[in-house]
């Protein structure tokens, strides 16, 4: 699909969205933009939507995000003397306790995000983006996007907390 002339104008205007989002007032405005679509029920919600649940992407995303947090946890607690380090159970509580409030500013992103980066697209080229999503190929690369930005994220996040750790631990507070 990557390499077809749909495929690349599709990249292309991910990148160019993923470029712009860094931009807050642009992320501000995409989501402006995206909640007015949602009060007029825009049908081309419908196939965002479809699109979403096609790569269970929230999920996917929530998911990787748990992960990271529960990664910088334990990197921090285990860089930590013995007598500060955090219970496991502990841990893992604070970090499904995130759960709701990742899967809420990840749905508003998304939602902003894909909005803006498929505002080009026919509703049948976003379509078609879709049906590739939904076939047993774009399932496929779906989930190797996602495991590998996990086993990125996962590792950063560790190493992120024993730095934080560290610093704290040499750092008057």
């Amino acid at each position: 699909f990557f390499g077809s002339a749909l495929g690349q104008k599709v990249l292309g205007l991910e990148i160019d969205a993923r470029r712009a989002m860094i931009d807050d007032d642009i992320s501000e405005a995409a989501e402006v933009a995206a909640e007015k679509m949602k009060a007029a029920r825009d049908p081309r919600l419908r196939l965002i939507r479809r699109m979403i649940e096609a790569g269970d992407v929230v999920e996917m995303n929530v998911a990787g995000a748990l992960g990271a947090n529960l990664a910088f946890s334990r990197g921090l607690s285990d860089a930590m003397p013995p007598g500060q380090r955090q219970d496991p159970d502990d841990m893992m509580a604070e970090v499904w306790g995130q759960e709701a409030g990742i899967r809420a500013s990840t749905t508003t992103w998304l939602y902003s995000y894909l909005t803006m980066a498929y505002a080009p697209l026919s509703d049948a080229e976003l379509k078609s983006y879709i049906d590739f999503w939904a076939s047993p190929a774009g399932k496929a690369v779906n989930a190797a996007l996602f495991a590998g930005s996990d086993a990125v994220f996962a590792p950063l996040s560790q190493d992120l907390g024993a730095a934080v750790a560290a610093t704290a631990q040499s750092t008057d507070i």
